[in-house]
């Protein structure tokens, strides 16, 4: 639960807990991560210890996992995967005042494509938005 709006304060009585994951700690969080960092790391020349890695966030962790090969097809959908398991197990709810929940590390180096174009209005949306989603999908797929 979201909210900028002073007077529509999130209460913990909004969220239904019967439906809400279970938080896992931080080491289960990272443990996917940290684990092919370490294994990478003993088949080549990179220091990396559990100590090290210990202290590395999300970002760190997934750009670190994609300099070993960062233009190998197998080796990216590899840390994907892994990247993955993070947020699954990263799942669950918070109630916490917007400015302080909507900061995030969002992820370490990446290239990003931002698009604006229209779309209709809010309440008559004419699809060019995933029109454009399906393509790039379709695309990236075919590579």
């Amino acid at each position: 639960v979201v909210t900028n709006d002073p007077e529509d304060v999130a209460r913990e009585s909004d969220i239904d807990k019967d439906e809400s994951p279970s938080m896992v700690s931080e080491e289960e969080r990272f443990k996917p991560l940290r684990d092919l960092l370490l294994e990478l790391a003993g088949d080549s020349n990179e220091t990396y210890t559990a100590e090290t890695v210990k202290g590395m966030g999300f970002g760190e962790l997934r750009d670190a996992l994609l300099a070993f090969a960062p233009l190998d097809k197998s080796h990216v959908r590899r840390v994907n995967k892994v990247e993955a398991e993070f947020w699954r197990r990263s799942e669950g709810y918070q109630i916490k005042s917007s400015d302080q929940l909507l900061q995030f590390d969002c992820g370490g180096q990446q290239w990003v494509w931002e698009v604006c174009f229209p779309s209709g209005t809010y309440e008559k949306n004419n699809g060019n938005d995933m029109l454009l989603l399906e393509k790039l999908l379709t695309a990236i797929e075919d590579e």
